[in-house]
């Protein structure tokens, strides 16, 4: 309808143009109205696309920033292969991340955010990053070993980010320059005696621990589980 409109519009301009100013004049004036016309035409056109699925299996917009309409079509999660899709990230990256955030290492806790820590790396497919040796750079020659490579590269990149974040600002500067799976090695050689410790403890109370006659056994036996946990 909009289209039809500025057909007409156009005409009645023409019209008068030939009129006013010859068909020199006119002609000039009617690229220019064409041009308007066009540019009119195709920010309506992208703002119609704006509103569309980003892909058919996702509800998300293609606007940018994408929006999320995952929650207002009562979807669970966001439809996690689509890469132009905001809120895989919003909803999958960040939230998860958020658990590390109030749980920084300091030293003290390096047990729980070691294990914090392998859930979001492994929940962001990036815990080979930490558990195995860095890979090796390929001949150059060979593309498909690059390219392999380079996505080795991003992936360390990130799972890099993700530990210097969760990280004291000292504990930033001592490993900043090094790869995830150097950091991780790193801090375990710095802390891993308390996991020693702790489960020695917990072997040591276990084995010092006895039932006095006709005692009710569930108390103790809770007691126990509270102190591994």
């Amino acid at each position: 309808m909009g289209l039809k409109n500025n057909m007409v519009v156009l005409k009645v301009c023409l019209v008068l143009l030939f009129l006013v100013g010859g068909t020199t004049s006119a002609s000039l004036r009617l690229s220019e109205l064409g041009l308007l016309m066009k540019s009119d035409h195709h920010q309506h056109s992208n703002d119609d696309d704006s509103s569309k699925p980003c892909c058919d299996q996702c509800a998300c917009t293609k606007s940018n920033p994408p929006q999320c309409r995952c929650s207002d079509m009562r979807l669970n999660s966001c439809h996690s292969a689509c890469k132009s899709c905001i809120c895989a990230l919003s909803m999958s990256s960040l939230s998860l991340c958020g658990i590390l955030e109030p749980r920084k290492l300091v030293e003290a806790n390096y047990d729980d955010w070691y294990h914090n820590l392998r859930i979001v790396l492994m929940h962001e497919k990036l815990i080979d990053t930490i558990d195995k040796p860095p890979m090796e750079a390929p001949d150059l020659s060979d593309a498909k070993a690059t390219k392999v490579f380079q996505k080795y590269l991003d992936e360390c990149l990130t799972a890099k980010c993700i530990i210097l974040a969760s990280m004291s600002s000292e504990l930033q500067r001592q490993h900043q320059d090094m790869d995830p799976y150097e950091i991780v090695e790193h801090l375990k050689k710095m802390y891993g005696g308390q996991s020693r410790m702790t489960r020695f403890q917990l072997s040591k109370a276990l084995f010092r621990s006895s039932l006095a006659v006709n005692e009710n056994v569930g108390p103790h036996v809770g007691h126990k589980q509270i102190k591994f946990c």
